[in-house]
């Protein structure tokens, strides 16, 4: 089960009104699109581009600090 990640940036690397799309591909075929924005993250499933499933940073930061620790190397 191969999983791919493309990044397609803004202008610039700064979530701006555009943001940030990553578009999720497992075993070759696009499962959906991510977007991530100052306010929330919207996960668009393939086919949908008017409706996603939106998350504020705030839900996700409660969420994720429910999971357990694991080990990781935070790049640079």
């Amino acid at each position: 089960m191969a999983s791919t990640v493309k990044l397609d940036l803004a202008k610039i690397a700064q979530l701006g009104s555009k943001g940030i799309l990553l578009e999720h591909s497992q075993d070759g075929e696009k499962t959906g699109d991510l977007m991530i924005g100052k306010a929330s993250l919207v996960w668009f499933p393939k086919g949908r581009r008017n409706k996603g499933h939106k998350v504020s940073w705030e839900q996700l930061q409660d969420w994720l600090t429910e999971q357990p620790l694991t080990s990781a190397t935070r790049p640079g």
